[in-house]
């Protein structure tokens, strides 16, 4: 098992690095850990969309749910990772604006609710949003404020075990309940209160899958030897959009 997560993970990597590819719906794959960064799970393609530049407009701020929010943005930022993207929305599935080497720097205004996707502003003046993961700052993501985005269709949910604790380092995927309707993969994962966020963008329609799929070494849900202790719950099947916020809620069966 430890032989295919290695396999895994570095299909992973490679997918990331390209912004397009990652899990196939139909697996199971487990996502080993990482030296320095908490593994993601990534896409399996991402839209071909045509690459404008657009500036997004002011968004809207929303009180942090922690006692230590920054006191004042934006606060500096690194990119990690080589060709690294750009959004126009918190998701893998919105348009790309642009691609940024290793070691950019970018100004972070804040974060999208969950904490997978960053609001910034880039070294060449463009605004949107990028991966989490993958920039480096001298504060913790938690005490960012929270970027609303009224753009979006959004999913979100908590993963629990059958006792209601939060399961943490959780991955869920959402894809279209009909193979062939193009790329319209998106993940997720959950923090540390169990809970998860997808955005995806208005324009998308139709019957959706959203279940767990995946987990890292870090979550709470696994043993010492990055082992599974629970089964993965059955999937769920929504419809979009939808004008009011989706709700999915998963329990993580017992062995």
């Amino acid at each position: 098992m430890r032989k295919i997560r290695m396999v895994l993970f570095l299909l992973f990597s490679l997918l990331l690095f390209s912004s397009c590819s990652g899990i196939s719906p139909q697996s199971s794959p487990s996502i080993p850990s990482q030296s320095s960064t908490p593994p993601q799970i990534i896409p399996s393609s991402t839209p071909q969309a045509t690459e404008t530049v657009q500036v997004l407009p002011s968004p809207t701020l929303l009180p942090t749910q922690t006692a230590t929010a920054v006191t004042s943005v934006p606060v500096q930022g690194t990119i990690a990772v080589e060709n690294f993207r750009l959004r126009n929305g918190p998701g893998f599935l919105f348009a790309t604006i642009s691609l940024y080497k290793q070691n950019s720097i970018v100004e972070v205004y804040g974060k999208s609710q969950g904490g997978g996707w960053l609001y910034v502003t880039t070294s060449n003046n463009l605004t949107g949003w990028m991966k989490s993961e993958y920039i480096t700052m001298a504060v913790k993501i938690e005490t960012l404020p929270v970027v609303e985005f009224k753009e979006a269709t959004v999913i979100f949910g908590h993963v629990r075990n059958s006792k209601g604790v939060p399961m943490s380092g959780i991955g869920i995927v959402i894809f279209p309940a009909v193979s062939g309707t193009g790329s319209t993969q998106d993940v997720a994962l959950t923090d540390s209160s169990g809970a998860y966020y997808l955005y995806l963008p208005k324009n998308l329609s139709g019957d959706y899958t959203v279940g767990v799929n995946a987990y890292n070494c870090e979550s709470n849900a696994v043993d010492s030897q990055c082992q599974l202790l629970y089964k993965y719950p059955s999937a769920q099947s929504i419809n979009i959009p939808q004008t009011a916020p989706i709700s999915a809620e998963f329990v993580l069966p017992d062995l």
